[in-house]
């Protein structure tokens, strides 16, 4: 049999992933010098989460972060004010 056997009590593999990913993250965010690396810092986050994600989910997140940052820099570019939902 390949690989390791978990203790019962222990974590899965998945869940020390998601720990590892979330505090990595909050270390790049606390060392953002700009807004922009911390669109980077949560974009990288996003990225490598997709990689781990059933397909069609990923695809309906995608889409959704797809339509938010469009949205989002049309605001700033001084198209729309605000949402619209």
């Amino acid at each position: 049999m390949a690989g390791r056997r978990r203790a019962a009590d222990g974590p899965r593999q998945a869940q020390l992933r998601l720990q590892r990913r979330l505090a990595q993250l909050q270390a790049e965010l606390d060392s953002a010098r700009t807004t922009g690396d911390r669109i980077a810092a949560a974009a990288d986050y996003v990225r490598g989460a997709v990689k781990h994600a059933d397909h069609l989910e990923a695809r309906v997140v995608a889409d959704e972060l797809v339509q938010v940052l469009t949205d989002a820099g049309t605001r700033l570019l001084g198209g729309r004010k605000g949402p619209t939902r």
